[in-house]
C-alpha cells in the first residue's frame, strides 16, 4: 500500500499519478514534523520514505524563497527520518546547498539511497560532471563511503556504490531511459524493493530490473518514443523475465 501525504490545504482533491506528470501545488512552509513524526509512529518492517521534492511555482514565495524552503525541509526530513530514505530530483539538490552532505547523512540511524544524475552528482561531490564521467565508478564510490549511503550514479552503465567501498555496473537499460520521469520510476521501484531487502540489495535489484524493463519497452516503442510509463508498464514482464533466467 502506498500512501501520499499532501500538507497543503489548496492542493487539488484528486491528481493524475503518472511518471511523466508533475504536479504543483501552494507549499506554505508548515513544519514537516508531522510527517516525519507520523511515518515514525507507524514504522515497521516495510516503511520507507521517497524524498523527491521539486522546485515549484508559487503565487507569494519568490524562487530563491521557495528554495530555501525546500532546502531547510529536506534538511529536516534527513536528519529526523528514522525509516530507510531515497533522496532523488530536487532533494539532491537540496541536500547539496546545505553544504555538507556527508556530516548530515552520516548521523542518520536507518540506511539512505541517494539516485542522482551526473549534474546533481556534481553538486553533492563538488566535482565538475567531466570528471565524475571520467570515472563514474571512483565518484560514486567516493560518496557512498563519505557520507555512508549507498549512491545510484545513474546514466550509461548505471554504477551502485555500497558504503563499505565496493560497487556494482549495472547491465541493462537503454539511451532511452534518459527521458522525463524516469528517474522516478526507478526510486519508485528501489523503494518498493526497499520495504522487503536490505538497502544496497534493493538498490541494485532496482536498477537492474528498471533497466530491463527499459530495454523491453524500447524494444516495443523504440528508444526515440519511450515514455516513463512505458517503462512502468513494463515492470512487470521485467520481473518475470529475471525470475524464468
Amino acid at each position: 500500500m502506498t500512501t501520499q501525504t499532501d500538507p497543503t490545504s489548496d492542493a487539488p482533491a484528486e491528481i493524475r499519478i503518472d511518471p511523466e506528470t508533475v504536479a504543483r501545488f501552494q507549499f506554505h512552509g508548515q513544519d514537516v514534523g508531522w510527517l516525519i513524526d507520523h511515518r515514525a509512529e507507524h514504522r515497521g518492517d516495510h516503511t520507507f520514505l521517497v524524498w523527491e521534492p521539486r522546485e515549484g511555482e508559487s503565487r507569494s514565495w519568490t524562487y530563491a524563497e521557495f528554495a530555501e524552503e525546500t532546502r531547510r525541509v529536506a534538511v529536516e526530513v534527513v536528519r529526523r527520518c528514522p525509516v530507510p530514505l531515497i533522496v532523488d530530483a530536487d532533494g539532491l539538490n537540496a541536500l547539496a546547498a546545505s553544504g555538507d552532505v556527508p556530516g548530515l547523512l552520516r548521523g542518520r540511524e536507518a540506511p539512505t539511497v541517494l539516485t542522482p544524475h551526473p549534474g546533481e552528482m556534481a553538486r553533492l561531490s563538488g566535482q565538475p560532471v567531466a570528471d565524475i564521467q571520467r570515472d563514474r565508478v571512483a565518484s560514486a564510490r567516493a560518496l557512498a563511503e563519505a557520507a555512508a549511503a549507498v549512491v545510484v550514479l545513474k546514466g550509461q552503465g548505471t554504477v551502485v556504490a555500497m558504503p563499505e567501498g565496493h560497487s556494482v555496473v549495472n547491465p541493462t537499460g537503454t539511451p532511452g531511459l534518459a527521458t522525463a520521469g524516469t528517474g522516478d520510476v526507478l526510486a519508485g521501484v528501489i523503494g518498493s524493493l526497499l520495504a522487503h531487502r536490505e538497502c544496497g540489495q534493493a538498490a541494485i535489484a532496482g536498477v537492474f530490473v528498471h533497466g530491463r524493463a527499459g530495454d523491453l519497452a524500447a524494444g516495443r516503442r523504440g528508444e526515440d518514443a519511450l515514455l516513463a510509463g512505458d517503462v512502468a508498464d513494463a515492470l512487470p514482464e521485467a520481473i518475470e523475465s529475471l525470475r524464468g533466467s
